[in-house]
């Protein structure tokens, strides 16, 4: 999303323009694992309850 395509990047060239001993690169995005939207969904069945 806009997120990975634009705000990213951005903040790493402002970060590497305040700190320009230091190399700083992108990776790939991490992406939605399974224990993550397991986490998310019973956070929202513990919600719903409540």
């Amino acid at each position: 999303g806009r997120h990975i395509q634009e705000d990213i990047p951005r903040m790493v060239q402002e970060a590497a323009e305040k700190h320009p001993g230091i190399s700083c690169r992108i990776a790939k995005p991490i992406g939605i694992d399974n224990l993550m939207a397991d986490l998310i969904e019973k956070r929202v069945q513990d919600a719903s309850e409540a």
